[in-house]
């Protein structure tokens, strides 16, 4: 099916293709109810009024024979000698706005787990600045003191680098991720990664461990 000269897809005289030819509606054909079903069909919008007529002037013959619809909604269609088209006026489809994809997420999230550290652009293995991810969180440690030997061993050893460390010989820090942590002396008999508390980056330089391997 098709409407055709009516300036819009929608609305014009309605005709139906058989054996490869378009051929006009007769009036008499379609009924109020069979519109509903015409505008689905057209992929339109409900009917904005009943079939209206369009007469042949002077009753001549239209250039291609019509086509009546003997069974409706599933119609046989048949040729049919008529002067009166059916012209069908449906509303438009309401054109829908697809909603925006999902904006993709600022910065990947860091898989949680549990407490760990890591020595990170050092110049072997066992030496670089140290992180430490806690709670879905990687960030540098703050620099240790000097004097604190026994928590740089047991990071050392944490870390399965040895038994003996230094905090000494920083280099000129370079790209490295934020102050986010730093150690506590006095830790009890808590678990190493508990000695280490959320500590604000201003002013502080990321501590950098060499062990001995």
């Amino acid at each position: 099916l098709r409407l055709t000269r009516g300036g819009c897809r929608c609305t014009g005289m309605l005709e139906a293709k058989r054996e490869n030819q378009w051929r006009p509606i007769c009036w008499e054909s379609v009924s109020v109810g069979d519109l509903e079903w015409i505008c689905q069909q057209l992929e339109c919008g409900p009917p904005t009024s009943e079939p209206l007529e369009l007469i042949i002037p002077g009753g001549r013959e239209p250039q291609s024979q019509a086509r009546r619809c003997s069974s409706p909604p599933q119609c046989q269609w048949e040729l049919e000698n008529c002067t009166e088209h059916v012209i069908v006026a449906c509303r438009e489809p309401v054109k829908t706005t697809p909603k925006p994809p999902p904006a993709p997420p600022t910065s990947t999230p860091e898989p949680t787990g549990p407490p760990r550290l890591r020595l990170v652009d050092g110049n072997f293995s066992c030496s670089g600045f140290l992180e430490l991810h806690k709670q879905g969180l990687w960030g540098a440690v703050a620099g240790i003191p000097h004097s604190w030997t026994h928590l740089v061993t047991l990071i050392c050893q944490e870390l399965r680098c040895g038994t003996a460390g230094s905090s000494h010989g920083e280099p000129e820090p370079g790209i490295h991720l934020p102050v986010r942590w730093e150690a506590v002396d006095s830790c009890g008999s808590r678990s190493l990664l508990d000695c280490f508390n959320r500590s604000s980056s201003r002013g502080k330089r990321p501590a950098f461990i060499t062990c001995s391997g």
